[in-house]
């Protein structure tokens, strides 16, 4: 099996040069990153070198992200335009939001019986509701809510699937075994919620709460061991593997799913791609310019399965960032945007129970795209690497 080679900060590097490259830069930032991105280039092949490797040996998620940064075509990225004032925006919150994870996090870290379980699950799918029924009253998009409002909605609208919650309650197994002889205290609280460190310990006295970001819900037993090693900071490479798999597929997907219920705020423009330039064309050519646009965005990480995404209830496409690179043409996503469109168009199919998108119907109409087969082999062999 030949060795993978691992390089901290790439993805992180390659996501923050597209989202600013992205926004449009003026002559002399893009000098600056264009010299940025050619010294981190010759690292990695020096790396690459190094190890006797090419570039296919490296992670997937870095292998995407050196893709990216070493297709950069710079007379090719967008100019900085001047933005033209844009009024203020009204905010709207929930109080008493954040005290209710802490209570129903407290409840489900310990022994639950099949009743309780079942009026936890009632009482989330409760508040889901209310949040959504308040956001239709009150007529506002997702950038009117403030970003810890629309995390903590995101985190109600997914636990409140009940295949979701036993997810949650399974990896708060995980972790406590992994956490117990580390964290020596006689209670231990295991809490997923909204969160930007990778863990946070408190202890008091006896009892003790570990509070993780939701996406480590993904995490199987070694995650957590990991995570548990970083904790007792007697493992120097554990940071490197906890955050190798915070970028792994499995963690964005999760995290890209909370992203798109917690409300995604439109941003159209990429590096090299337009998705508002996509839809039109789209539209145009196949729906007769009759598709009211729905909100559209890029995903914030570079992934490696799913390329794109349509929510029936939100109304938003995401489209992976992976498409937005210089050497990716226009018509293959248009191709996405036409994939996702058709779920807009076609719907759910329920049948006895299951939700089906990818009917008879959807894959017959998926292929009057002009050129079908070459943008599929494109995306397989994106996912390929």
């Amino acid at each position: 099996m030949s060795k993978v080679v691992r390089i901290q900060g790439l993805v992180r590097l390659a996501e923050a040069i597209r989202r600013e490259i992205g926004g449009g830069v003026g002559p002399d930032r893009r000098r600056e990153l264009q010299k940025q991105v050619d010294r981190s280039i010759a690292q990695i092949d020096q790396i690459l070198s190094e190890h006797r490797a090419k570039p296919g040996a490296l992670a997937a998620p870095s292998r995407r992200a050196y893709a990216f940064l070493k297709g950069i075509r710079w007379e090719d990225v967008p100019e900085a335009q001047t933005a033209a004032a844009l009024p203020a925006q009204a905010t709207l919150r929930w109080t008493g939001l954040g005290p209710m994870v802490d209570r129903i996090a407290a409840r489900l870290s310990g022994d639950v019986s099949q009743t309780e379980l079942a009026e936890i699950h009632g009482v989330i799918q409760k508040t889901s509701r209310r949040i959504e029924q308040s956001i239709a009253r009150s007529g506002v998009g997702p950038e009117h809510l403030t970003p810890a409002t629309r995390d903590l909605r995101g985190w109600f609208a997914w636990m409140a699937e009940a295949e979701n919650l036993r997810e949650y309650l399974g990896a708060v197994g995980r972790a406590r075994t992994a956490f117990a002889p580390v964290v020596k205290s006689a209670q231990i609280t295991i809490e997923f919620r909204p969160s930007r460190l990778i863990y946070r310990l408190r202890t008091l006295g006896e009892r003790a709460k570990v509070t993780l970001p939701t996406a480590m819900i993904s995490f199987d037993e070694q995650g957590f061991a990991d995570l548990a090693a970083l904790i007792s900071r007697r493992d120097h490479d554990a940071r490197r593997r906890l955050e190798e798999r915070m970028r792994a597929d499995a963690y964005q997907d999760l995290a890209e799913d909370l992203e798109g219920l917690s409300g995604v705020v439109e941003g159209t423009r990429g590096a090299f791609h337009d998705l508002a330039q996509s839809f039109d064309r789209v539209n145009q050519a196949y729906f007769e310019g009759g598709m009211a646009r729905p909100r559209l965005t890029w995903s914030r990480s570079f992934t490696g399965r799913k390329f794109g995404h349509y929510d029936h209830v939100k109304n938003w496409v995401m489209v992976s960032s992976t498409l937005d690179r210089a050497q990716v043409p226009a018509f293959v996503v248009d191709y996405l945007m036409f994939h996702e469109l058709l779920h807009k168009k076609h719907g759910v199919r329920w049948v006895n129970g299951r939700g089906h998108a990818h009917t008879r119907e959807f894959y017959a109409d998926e292929h009057r795209f002009e050129r079908y087969q070459e943008a599929d082999d494109w995306l397989n062999k994106l996912a390929r690497g």
